[in-house]
């Protein structure tokens, strides 16, 4: 995470054998629900970012569905627990900590959402929700989850929930922290055409639930609306009307984040490349501990 986003200090690999087997189980059952090979069903490497103060409990017992939204929304794609395979979305989660897990994911058959649905339920015949543009995905079940990694950094940047740089300003925090205000339909409404004028031809629907999802506040709708599909593909780019230093910052600090999101693909592709040789090892210890289990049995 160098550059941009900062340094990895150190990796910690987490082995719950509690946590282990109702994976492996479940694995097995999905495998039998969809009729796929055993083989098949290997899970994605994930990122989850959250406080701190979440990591140890999530690696003694795993996710509680029950918590979710209880510090968040209900989430965009599901009321579910939320990952991604890219480092620079789960980052801003951390809520300016220094901690994040990195975990193996089984999606099973999952759900391409089409739009924003807050809190919906997950759908049915299917295991898990992916967002429109598939770089969050959704899981309705502990038993789908495994953490194995808590990594440690040095941030060098503050990021927000988009994993754009920020500036960490008291006034800054401020704004991150307020609650999410009330607004009317016919308010969002009123504020979503204007926006019409940014996103030419673009989808007013769309853009009126991200506007009651930010709580009325334009620039975190515009914010999320130029990062996420349709209007966040570089091929379907909005030209927008506002002025000139706007449009400066809003590339500056996209160009910030392809360099951030580049720099954490690196770091990604490094822990992959370690993920069987950590795994071997900690059936290796296993081994070791059932052996002297048994001979101090004898």
């Amino acid at each position: 995470m160098g550059g941009v986003g900062g340094t990895i200090t150190k990796v910690t690999y987490v082995c719950n054998p509690k946590l282990m087997k109702a994976f492996e189980e479940k694995r097995v059952a999905l495998a039998r629900k969809h009729g796929f090979l055993l083989k098949s069903m290997k899970p994605l490497l994930c990122f989850h970012g959250t406080a701190a103060a979440n990591i140890a409990p999530i690696i003694q017992g795993n996710f509680s569905i029950q918590k979710v939204g209880s510090s968040t929304d209900q989430g965009w794609y599901g009321k579910g627990v939320y990952f991604s395979e890219f480092p620079s979305i789960s980052i801003g989660y951390c809520r300016g900590g220094t901690q994040m897990l990195l975990c193996q994911v089984l999606v099973g058959k999952p759900h391409k959402m089409g739009a924003i649905q807050t809190g919906c339920a997950k759908q049915t015949g299917y295991d898990s929700h992916t967002s429109p543009d598939g770089t969050e995905i959704v899981i309705f079940d502990p038993d789908q989850i495994l953490p194995l990694w808590v990594l440690e950094f040095n941030q060098q940047a503050q990021y927000n929930y988009l994993g754009l740089p920020t500036d960490n300003t008291p006034a800054q925090q401020k704004k991150a922290a307020k609650p999410k205000s009330k607004i009317s339909e016919a308010a969002a409404n009123e504020m979503a055409v204007e926006l019409l004028d940014i996103f030419a031809g673009g989808d007013l629907t769309l853009i009126n639930n991200a506007i009651m999802d930010h709580g009325g506040d334009k620039q975190l709708a515009t914010d999320y609306l130029l990062n996420h599909p349709p209007y966040g593909n570089q091929s379907n780019a909005p030209k927008s009307k506002s002025s000139s230093s706007s449009s400066t910052t809003t590339s500056t600090n996209l160009s910030a984040h392809e360099q951030k999101m580049e720099h954490l693909r690196a770091v990604l592709q490094d822990l992959r490349a370690t993920e069987s040789m950590l795994i071997h090892q900690s059936h290796t210890l296993n081994l070791q501990i059932s052996s002297l289990s048994s001979g101090a049995t004898t």
